[in-house]
């Protein structure tokens, strides 16, 4: 029992630093490629070390950023908690329900990303670097194997994020309570779907990295279009209707500051015909302290994100993009 508490508490520290697993169980995965090549490979095959190390680092990775996102989508919960409005019975039974993941349509989607692996490798869609793997080996068997657990994994990864953004914008959407002069509980919103964001085009040209002869291909042009696309509405589509909402906030507040101006201004013009000073001198005073509110109402953004935030997203998704554009044309004006 004394063993069996130690090996428990041990693996929940472990797990408990997503980061330091992945390392240690990517190179877990590297030496255990790089033995079985030693062991089966022809004496004169060259070791694919780029592909083999995508392979290594690709499971681990994507369970690392599971866990991560994990955590952090239950932290971006608890910082929205102040503009949530529901008991605390029910923001219960949400932390609780954001931790879980439908195991059906989960397994669904990480088959269909596997098949669709398989499917791509039968159509001979495969970059050229795989062609280094020396074939009927025992690092062959291994390497596909790792190889199609990424891809199932990748499944389950796309299926988690849908699943915890949709659950998210439900929330925004539904509970939120919008607070134009406190926006730091919605903002954490913004930096949820960003990592989410980076994570997935991390994965995504980690794999055109190591495989640079696909730019040269439309198809993969194209897919990288998609692939950019998806991410900014995974950035994108959870803010929208909080976008939506700050917006008609902010139209109200300004309406409502426009007709005590009318009021204002209407009220002064009185005083000054009715040559009261006192009159003046306290229409002015508020007339002054109007307009602060109004330009530090005007100010507010309408998008629940800090300007660093949405630069720092904005970039990462659209350089590598255009740097993969760049390398097609050149690549054609070459040919």
């Amino acid at each position: 029992m004394k063993l069996r508490g130690w090996v428990l508490g041990w693996w929940s520290r472990f797990w408990a630093k997503p980061w330091l697993s992945f390392l240690l169980a990517s190179l877990l995965l590297l030496a255990l490629q790089a033995l079985a090549f030693s062991l089966s490979a022809p004496p004169d095959a060259a070791f694919p070390t780029a592909i083999v190390a995508f392979n290594s680092f690709f499971v681990p990775y994507l369970l690392a950023l599971l866990r991560y996102l994990d955590r952090q989508s239950r932290h971006t919960l608890q910082v929205m908690r102040p503009v949530l409005e529901i008991s605390a019975a029910a923001f219960k039974r949400l932390v609780e329900t954001l931790g879980a993941t439908p195991q059906g349509p989960a397994l669904l989607a990480g088959l269909l990303m596997l098949l669709f692996a398989v499917g791509v490798e039968i159509s001979g869609q495969t970059p050229s670097s795989y062609t280094a793997i020396p074939s009927s080996t025992v690092f062959a068997a291994l390497y596909y194997l790792i190889d199609k657990v990424g891809a199932f994994v990748f499944g389950l990864f796309v299926f988690h994020i849908y699943n915890k953004l949709r659950m998210f914008t439900m929330l925004a959407n539904q509970h939120a309570r919008v607070r134009l002069f406190n926006l730091r509980p919605l903002q954490a919103l913004s930096k949820f779907s960003g990592a989410i964001a980076l994570g997935l085009l991390a994965a995504v040209y980690g794999w055109i990295v190591i495989n640079p002869e696909l730019l040269r291909e439309w198809l993969v042009i194209l897919f990288l279009l998609g692939v950019t696309g998806l991410a900014a509405l995974v950035f994108l589509l959870p803010l929208l209707g909080l976008h939506r909402r700050m917006v008609a906030e902010k139209d109200i507040l300004l309406q409502t500051l426009d007709q005590r101006f009318e009021d204002s201004f209407a009220a002064f013009d009185r005083a000054l015909a009715a040559q009261d000073g006192k009159a003046i001198e306290l229409l002015s005073a508020k007339l002054s302290g109007m307009q602060i509110q109004y330009e530090r109402l005007d100010s507010i953004p309408t998008w629940p994100w800090k300007p660093e935030t949405a630069q720092l997203v904005t970039t990462a998704i659209a350089l590598p993009m255009l740097i993969a554009l760049a390398i097609f044309v050149l690549e054609q004006s070459l040919i």
